[in-house]
């Protein structure tokens, strides 16, 4: 999975704007741009939680 989250990197930083805009189109057509989000609000989430108790 790290070789292919290093290839959309590759590709949505140095690729023609053409090949970036497919790339995003096929990760929103396939859930991977929601569940990322998802999985960050989660993670958000739970170092907020870690931080009120480690302070509290």
């Amino acid at each position: 999975m790290l070789d292919y989250i290093e290839d959309l990197t590759d590709i949505l930083t140095f690729a023609e704007l053409e090949v970036r805009v497919k790339t995003v189109d096929m990760l929103q057509k396939d859930g991977m741009i929601d569940r990322l989000e998802e999985r960050l609000k989660r993670t958000e989430k739970e170092v907020d939680a870690r931080d009120e108790t480690e302070i509290g």
